[in-house]
């Protein structure tokens, strides 16, 4: 399956990511990139949940005072290519 993963600030997208994996695969990145950006900002990271509206895995970085500074999302790229019919 192809994904893409979304590095995004409060504010806009930070930068983006195409992968192509397994869902295992997927999460393992996932993980990384919400570590590397907690590293570089040295906040705080949640685990991974898993938005059924949206169909996306999201991470969120926090602040000291746990508000949400970043998130780093995944969707499967045939859901994007779908709403981009719509």
């Amino acid at each position: 399956m192809n994904y893409i993963i979304i590095v995004a600030d409060c504010d806009c997208i930070v930068s983006f990511y195409s992968f192509c994996g397994t869902e295992k695969d997927m999460l393992s990145v996932l993980k990384k990139k919400a570590e590397e950006r907690r590293q570089i900002l040295a906040e705080h990271v949640t685990g991974i949940e898993y938005d059924e509206f949206t169909s996306s895995w999201h991470i969120n970085i926090l602040s000291d005072n746990l508000e949400v500074t970043e998130s780093i999302v995944a969707k499967p790229v045939d859901l994007i290519e779908s709403l981009k019919a719509k």
